[in-house]
Order: C-alpha cells, then sequence, then structure tokens
C-alpha cells in the first residue's frame, strides 16, 4: 500500500535483498546495509523475514507495531445519585491503568480515583468506575491513561449535568450518641440563607454551625462539642422561613 517491494535476487550464491519503490523505482535499502536478515526498520516501517519454500522466496513483509491502548468507547450516565462512568479498549499495551479525573465549573480538574489496566491485551476489555454525588450542577469527567513507563493520554471530556428533586429536610445526627463529634445532614429546596444553630435544654444557643448562602442541594456539617458537658442539645434547621429541629445526645 505504501509503494514499498522486496525484490530477491541471488548473486553467486549470495543473497542479497533490494527494497524498490515501486513509485520510483529506486532502490532504498539492500540487506548489507540492514545487517539483520530477521528484521529491519526502514522509514518507520518495521520489515520481518518470512520464508516462503513452496515459491523459492524470501519474502519481507511490512509489520505495524501494537497500537498502545486503543480507548474505544467513553460514556457517562446519571444513576440515582452517582454517576457511572464506563469505557472500553479495543487494545492495550503496556497499560498500567487509568486516573478517573474531575471538575465543576469553579474547580480545577482533580483526581478521584483508579482503576488498574490489563496491562497487555489484544481483546476489548471493558472498564466502569461510579463516583458518588452530594449538590446539584454541571460536572466534567476524562480518563487519564498511564503507561508502565509514566507516559499519558487524556481522553475526551464527558459532561453531565445532576439536578435531583430537593425535599427541606434535616437528618437525625450520626453518630448519636456521640462524643464528642457528630455528622448532621440536611437538605434544602430552593437556594436561601441557611443557619444551623445549636441549643441547650434551657433554649440557650451554644454554637452556629452553619449561617451562609447556599444553593439547593444535600449538605453535612460536624458538630464538636468537646467544650459542653454531658446532655441533651437541640438542633436546628432554618432556611426561607421554613425551620425543623431534632434532639441529640452527647455522652462523655
Amino acid at each position: 500500500d505504501d509503494g514499498l517491494n522486496i525484490i530477491y535476487n541471488n548473486i553467486q550464491g549470495s543473497d542479497v535483498y533490494d527494497l524498490y519503490n515501486n513509485c520510483t523505482n529506486d532502490i532504498m535499502a539492500q540487506n548489507n546495509d540492514w545487517g539483520v536478515y530477521d528484521s529491519t526498520l526502514i522509514e518507520d516501517h518495521i520489515f520481518h523475514k518470512v520464508d516462503d519454500p513452496a515459491h523459492g522466496l524470501v519474502v519481507f513483509m511490512p509489520f505495524s507495531p501494537a497500537l498502545p491502548v486503543e480507548l474505544t468507547s467513553f460514556t457517562a450516565a446519571i444513576s440515582g445519585n452517582t454517576v457511572e462512568l464506563n469505557w472500553e479498549t479495543g487494545t492495550e499495551t503496556n497499560n498500567k491503568g487509568f486516573e478517573i479525573e474531575k471538575r465543576n465549573s469553579t474547580n480545577n480538574w482533580s483526581v478521584i480515583g483508579f482503576v488498574k489496566g490489563q496491562g497487555n491485551s489484544t481483546k476489548p476489555v471493558q472498564y466502569s468506575y461510579t463516583d458518588p454525588l452530594e449538590n446539584s450542577g454541571e460536572y466534567l469527567y476524562r480518563l487519564k491513561q498511564i503507561d508502565f513507563d509514566g507516559s499519558s493520554n487524556i481522553s475526551e471530556i464527558l459532561t453531565v449535568s445532576y439536578n435531583p428533586v430537593m425535599t427541606f429536610n434535616l437528618n437525625q445526627n450520626y453518630p448519636n450518641p456521640f462524643n464528642p463529634s457528630t455528622d448532621i445532614k440536611y437538605q434544602t429546596s430552593d437556594a436561601g440563607h441557611v443557619r444551623i444553630s445549636v441549643y441547650n435544654t434551657l433554649g440557650q444557643k451554644v454554637a452556629d454551625l452553619v449561617n451562609e448562602f447556599q444553593p439547593a442541594g444535600s449538605y453535612k456539617v460536624r458538630f464538636n462539642g468537646d467544650n459542653l458537658a454531658s446532655g441533651i442539645y437541640l438542633y436546628k434547621l432554618e432556611v426561607n422561613g421554613m425551620s425543623s429541629i431534632r434532639k441529640m445526645v452527647l455522652m462523655k
């Protein structure tokens, strides 16, 4: 296909292999230039020696080196509150694996996971990775394929939009009872100024955990009661005129 042809001659009992350019009829190289009869590299083409005893010939056939990692597909889909990433390779050579990278409209690319590669394979290989989501928004994903020698390639970028239907909710803290820290999860259905405060049973405020504007979404905040006495405490969520209160127990 590229106009290269091997001509075999026997001159005074010595084998001579001439590499011709079919288009120009120029001799590009001979075996005495190559020094190796089994294979040689000429103009980025590797030629391997193939014996053809049926026709009394010795032919050098062009050989293409294997592709490194051929990524045949890469997809992303929302499943509940997670993003399911799936990709497939057609062939692999020296494939250490894939770093999964993620960003949103305000952050830089960050590595969120790694999936080990097959190493070397001539058959299709399927991979997957699941990324949990908490807040609504647009997210970008890409793969960084890494070879064992440290070289790498970046895939195309996939974009997904996560817009779950949010409800106003204040979850029970966990763990409960706790000592000295516990996590409080909550959800807001609309953007607004969010306040979460902690009170003792006398109605006295002992801590403000959140006091800021937040987009609609799911959140988590940690409460540390290290400087408080054991007992029952109340935590209150307020946003856009709505409020919710729950009890928690600090047990030292």
